[in-house]
């Protein structure tokens, strides 16, 4: 856990963005949400311009969202046997080369709604690994006395992601299309430069269990 500054009384509320590599995640999480929203928006805006079709809208949305149900579990795997930080950094870039993709497509105005679904498809399988991975590395990055804070300023970042973004992604969106999902990629390239900064956090989970046995193990702690 790393060293922090005690704040003001009055910023007693957002105290666990004093600890220095707790604030490096949660600068990288707020790049990361507002990348996930205006994708959201600007994705489900394309699909209807391309198609004018409300069925076509919902394949395009289930394209991604269907991966990260399926793939969910896995991830929450994955951020126990292997090092966070390298899960978080990869998964930010991989999302930052999809959402580059997809800008050029549009840019240079051949994007189909096929190349959508594919692109959707990709960014679901990699979505589940950022969520519990970036879950999973704050309790190494603060103390126990802090955790309930950090969780909750986690949460208010978030949710402040989720109001402004989207009407961010509307102005860009009626700027210029291609600024938008080009402004996707660079949230996702900063979140990923950003989190490169955090300590390393080893796997801790015992390898001589497999994925499986560890996917059950969650479920029979749920039930």
């Amino acid at each position: 856990t790393s060293a922090r500054r005690t704040p003001p009384r009055f910023l007693q509320a957002f105290k666990s963005l004093y600890i220095k590599h707790y604030r490096t995640l949660w600068l990288g999480m707020l790049f990361n949400v507002a990348a996930m929203q205006v994708n959201i928006v600007a994705r489900s805006w394309l699909a209807y311009d391309l198609s004018g079709s409300a069925l076509i809208l919902g394949v395009v949305a289930m394209a991604r969202g269907l991966p990260q149900i399926i793939f969910s579990p896995l991830g929450g795997v994955v951020a126990d046997r292997f090092d966070k930080r390298k899960v978080l950094v990869i998964s930010q870039t991989v999302l930052c080369l999809l959402a580059l993709v997809n800008a050029v497509l549009v840019q240079t105005h051949v994007i189909t709604v096929w190349q959508l679904i594919v692109i959707g498809i990709f960014q679901g399988i990699v979505f589940p690994f950022t969520m519990p991975t970036r879950q999973a590395i704050i309790p190494f990055l603060v103390s126990d006395e802090d955790l309930p804070n950090s969780l909750a300023v986690d949460s208010a970042g978030r949710n402040f992601n989720r109001v402004v973004a989207p009407s961010v992604a509307g102005i860009l969106i009626a700027w210029d299309p291609t600024v938008a999902f080009y402004a996707i990629a660079v949230f996702y390239f900063i979140a990923a430069i950003t989190l490169t900064r955090l300590p390393s956090v080893k796997a801790i989970t015992d390898r001589s269990r497999n994925v499986m046995e560890q996917m059950l193990f969650g479920f029979r702690y749920i039930f």
